[in-house]
């Protein structure tokens, strides 16, 4: 009895070590992180960073580490909310062995984040962190790496009056982010002759928009499924409000989702159409 009741937990660990890389822990952040600020550093910055090399030859601030979401207005400073600050954070993540790992990040409002020049994490193409104050369990990087000592680089813009940050080691998380699927639609409603409803239902929660333009241009724009002022991935109703337009004009469109963790841009298949009212139309 007792050898059945040992393969039977047996069977259970591997079961459960089966659905997650055996290594996704198995690093550590290396040093303190560097973080520094100035309002004209781009993410270009971040991708170019090196460990220990002053970016743009500014000084920095360090810490030791950024698990319990740093306040970055009380790091520099800033009493009183001011126009957007930008910082660039720089450390260091060694690894064990060659495998994917995973750590959490969260920045109150804009992130990039890289690692070896590498994007591997844009939330400006979500609206923003999604939640203040940042955690560092607000978003998943899962990347793969060679055995050895990489560099890890935040491009960080503040929000309208907080500025906080978090980074490191969260639970294994499964990445299963799958680019929405359209259910139900679309449908247009509210034409005027300046604009349109556009309305879809997904078949799951999922980061949607559409991508417009006027018959005969080249170009698309993203209009996106916001909440408040940032993109929202728990969403399967899309309304979305599209004004600018022109009177008595065509405009196409395709339903377009993000792809997480990595916010790549997909499309639905077909290309859909409507027009707009003449002038004066009430």
């Amino acid at each position: 009895m007792k050898r059945v009741f040992f393969c039977l937990v047996s069977l259970l660990f591997f079961a459960v070590c089966a659905g997650m890389p055996a290594d996704y822990s198995d690093w550590r952040f290396t040093g303190d992180f560097r973080i520094y600020h100035h309002n004209k550093l781009t993410p270009e910055d971040a991708a170019a960073a090196v460990y220990g090399k002053p970016v743009r030859k500014l000084e920095c601030k360090i810490l030791p580490s950024l698990e319990n979401c740093a306040d970055f207005n009380a790091l520099f400073g800033y009493a009183e909310p001011v126009s957007r600050r930008i910082a660039v954070v720089v450390n260091r993540i060694e690894t064990a062995k060659a495998g994917r790992i995973q750590f959490g990040v969260g920045a109150d409002w804009l992130m990039v984040v890289y690692v070896d020049g590498k994007k591997v994490l844009d939330t400006r193409e979500m609206g923003g962190n999604g939640s203040a104050p940042a955690k560092k369990t607000d978003h998943v990087v899962d990347v793969e790496l060679a055995r050895g000592v990489h560099t890890v680089s935040f491009w960080i813009s503040s929000g309208s009056t907080t500025w906080s940050v978090a980074a490191g080691k969260i639970p294994y998380t499964k990445v299963i982010y799958p680019a929405g699927k359209l259910k139900y639609g679309p449908y247009i409603t509210d034409v005027s002759n300046n604009g349109a409803v556009v309305s879809f239902i997904t078949e799951h929660p999922a980061p949607s928009g559409i991508a417009l333009r006027k018959r005969g241009d080249k170009e698309f724009r993203n209009c996106w499924s916001h909440s408040g002022y940032q993109i929202d991935p728990n969403k399967r109703v899309h309304r979305i409000n599209v004004d600018g337009l022109e009177p008595d004009t065509v405009y196409e469109y395709k339903i377009t989702f993000l792809e997480r963790p990595d916010n790549r841009q997909v499309y639905h298949d077909r290309l859909f159409s409507f027009r707009t009212a003449a002038q004066g139309f009430k």
